[in-house]
C-alpha cells in the first residue's frame, strides 16, 4: 500500500526530471572524488547510490570498476546505460531488499519530507553493511514543480539525526551549504543491536520539530469525516490510526501494545494499515519512543497523550477532530481537564463533549506568534535529570527488547523501579 504522500512526492519528481536544465546539475558528480577517498571503499565493493537521480555518479562509480545499485523515487530521472534504476520511494523500500557493503546518498536527505527523515535513514542503515557516504544541502530550493528541499536543518540537527542510526559517522560542514558524512555500521554489531539503536530514539527529539504550526489529533469517534473537513492543518497526528483513511497523518500515537479492535500486536497493525508513517508509543514498535508524558507511569488515553504530543512538538494550536470522550462519559471528561493542566497552548475542538474542557474551533480565529513555552524547555531538563544508567544483572526486557547480563542503557527511573526492586538492574 503505498500512501498518498509518497504518491505526490513521486508524480512531483517525475515531473522535475522532465525539465532538462534540472538533469544537468549533478551536485553528487561534484563531490564524487572526495567522497570516495574519505569512504575508501575497496576496488569493485558493492555501492548503492540513495536517490541516484540522472545517475552521473553512479556512471561515473561504474566506470571506476564499483558495482552500483540505483535506487530511486522516479525511475524516469536516469536516461544511462548501467540500469535498471530500482523504484522505490526511500521511506517505503522493499522488505527484501538486501544490503551493500557502501551507500553514497548525495543532495537527498534535504528532499525528503521531515516526518519520513528517520524512516530512510533507519532503511539505508538496513542495508549498508560498512559505511555511507551523506551530502545534504542546508539551503531551500523551488522549481516549476514545488518545493524540492524541505527538510532544511542545521548542519547539528542532521548530526544527530545520522548518529541514531548509525554506529559512528564522522561529519564536514561547508559554510552554510552542505554538512557531509561518512556514517559507519561497523560499530554496530548486529542487526539486534541496530534495532535496539533505532528503537531506542526519544520522543523528545520531536520536541518544537513543528514549532507554530497548527496540529491536528484525529480520534475514532463518528463525527471524524465532518470535523476534518472543517480545517486544514499543518501537522495530523493520527491517536491508533484513527482518520488514516481519510487524512495521510504525520505521525501515528498508541498507547496500547495490543490493538482493542483485532486483539493483534499493535505496532504491528499500524505499521499494516498506515505503513510508512513514524509511531510515536512508550511500546518497543515505536520509531520515537515516550518515556514520560503526563500521569506517567500511568497509561492515559491516546487521544489525550497525542494533544500534549502535539503541544510538544511546538503547536501554536492544537485541534481534537472526532473525539466525542467515548459518548460524553464523564470520566473520559474529567480526563480532557487532567491533560489541558499540562497543555498551556490553545486546544480547540471541531465537535461533541470535549467543549466543555476546551472551547469550539472558529476558522477566523488567530492565536498571534508563537512563543515557545517555559513548560517544554522544563520538561526536557526534568526528563533528562530523571535519566539514569543501569547495568542488567540477569537477563531481562527493557523497552520490549531482550537485554542480556552486562549491558548498560540510559532509561528514566520511572521505567524500570520494578526491575531495580527485584535486582534484575543496578544503577551505575
Amino acid at each position: 500500500m503505498t500512501d498518498k504522500l509518497t504518491i505526490a512526492e513521486r508524480e512531483k519528481y517525475r515531473r522535475t526530471w522532465q525539465d532538462e536544465g534540472y538533469r544537468v546539475r549533478s551536485p553528487g558528480l561534484r563531490h564524487l572524488d572526495a567522497a570516495l577517498k574519505w569512504m575508501a571503499p575497496p576496488p569493485g565493493a558493492t555501492i548503492t547510490d540513495w536517490g541516484s537521480g540522472s545517475g552521473q555518479a553512479t556512471d561515473a562509480m561504474v566506470d571506476r570498476g564499483f558495482d552500483v545499485r540505483m535506487v530511486d523515487i522516479a525511475a524516469n530521472a536516469y536516461r544511462g546505460k548501467n540500469g535498471p534504476v530500482i523504484e522505490s520511494c526511500l521511506w517505503e523500500l522493499p522488505y527484501d531488499m538486501g544490503a551493500t557493503e557502501y551507500g553514497f546518498c548525495a543532495d537527498v536527505l534535504e528532499h525528503i519530507p521531515p516526518e519520513r527523515v528517520d524512516l530512510v535513514l533507519n532503511g539505508i542503515a538496513k542495508r549498508t553493511r560498512t559505511a555511507c557516504y551523506f551530502q545534504i544541502a542546508l539551503f531551500r530550493h523551488d522549481t516549476f514543480a514545488g518545493p524540492l528541499h524541505l527538510s532544511v536543518f542545521p548542519a547539528e540537527w542532521w548530526r544527530r539525526r545520522i548518529l541514531q542510526h548509525f554506529g559512528s559517522a564522522e561529519f564536514r560542514v561547508i559554510g552554510s551549504k552542505h554538512v557531509l558524512a561518512v556514517a559507519r555500521t561497523s560499530d554496530v554489531a548486529t542487526l539486534t543491536e541496530r534495532k535496539k539503536a533505532t528503537m531506542e530514539k526519544d520522543f523528545r527529539a520531536l520536541a518544537l520539530a513543528h514549532k507554530g504550526k497548527t496540529i491536528c489529533v484525529m480520534g475514532g469517534a463518528p463525527s471524524l469525516a465532518d470535523d476534518l473537513a472543517k480545517i486544514k492543518a499543518d501537522i495530523y497526528i493520527s491517536a491508533n490510526g484513527h482518520g488514516a483513511d481519510l487524512v495521510t497523518p504525520h505521525y501515528l500515537l498508541a498507547m496500547d501494545e495490543t490493538n482493542k479492535r483485532t486483539n493483534g500486536p499493535m505496532g504491528d497493525d499500524l505499521r499494516s494499515a498506515v505503513p510508512g508513517v513514524p509511531i510515536i508509543s512508550p511500546h518497543a514498535y515505536a520509531d520515537h519512543q515516550l518515556t514520560d508524558w503526563p500521569q506517567a507511569p500511568r497509561f492515559v488515553l491516546s487521544g489525550m497523550v497525542a494533544v500534549w504530543a502535539a503541544f510538544m512538538m511546538g503547536a501554536k494550536c492544537v485541534v481534537v477532530a472526532g473525539m466525542d470522550a467515548y459518548g460524553g462519559e464523564s470520566g473520559y471528561i474529567d480526563e480532557a481537564r487532567k491533560m489541558a493542566r499540562d497543555v498551556p497552548v490553545p486546544v480547540r475542538t471541531l465537535s461533541g463533549p470535549l467543549s466543555e474542557v476546551w472551547p469550539a474551533y472558529e476558522p477566523a480565529e488567530k492565536f498571534g506568534r508563537y512563543s515557545t513555552p517555559a513548560q517544554i524547555e522544563g520538561w526536557i531538563n526534568a526528563s533528562a535529570d530523571g535519566e539514569i544508567t543501569v547495568e542488567v544483572l540477569k537477563p531481562t526486557t527493557v523497552r520490549g527488547l531482550p537485554r542480556n547480563k552486562g549491558d548498560e542503557l540510559k532509561v528514566s527511573r520511572h521505567e524500570v523501579r520494578r526491575l531495580l526492586k527485584h535486582r534484575m538492574l543496578r544503577e551505575i
